[in-house]
């Protein structure tokens, strides 16, 4: 597929961008964002990319609600790959041509702040104990 028959600002985007064709799932395009996060050799192929799923059942249920949405964890990031994705899969046409289009989004900042937010949530809950243990003792002394 010609790079030529897409928008060009689809290098522009902040997530990674692939199309598969609708036969072998074998990949016939992606921005540079995907190319930088994935290996060429495991990106190929959409079961390699996306192994402990079957097409079969991505594909049904795409046709049923019209996307389907996977999130994985990185098991060895690199330097400047995100350490949570979000594989987010349809089907979509170009010149007449249907294929898989499959955008991946970087959710490691959302998952760095959920960690923060869960971090200060411990600190609350520990004050609080502090305070309710330091109030019972005045109440004590008060009594």
């Amino acid at each position: 597929m010609s790079d030529g028959l897409l928008l060009p600002d689809i290098e522009w985007v902040d997530h990674g961008f692939a199309l598969f064709d609708l036969k072998g799932f074998q990949r016939q395009f992606q921005n540079g964002i995907f190319e930088r996060w994935f290996a060429p050799e495991l990106s190929q192929q959409l079961q390699q990319l996306l192994p402990g799923h079957k097409i079969s059942t991505i594909i049904r249920r795409i046709q049923k609600r019209g996307y389907y949405i996977i999130q994985a964890a990185n098991p060895e990031p690199k330097a400047f790959q995100p350490l949570v994705y979000e594989f987010a899969l349809s089907l979509g046409t170009i010149s007449g041509v249907e294929y898989l289009v499959l955008n991946v989004h970087d959710l490691s900042v959302l998952s760095e702040k959920e960690a923060m937010v869960q971090s200060h949530s411990n600190m609350v809950e520990k004050n609080n104990r502090v305070l309710h243990d330091k109030a019972q003792l005045l109440k004590e002394k008060n009594d």
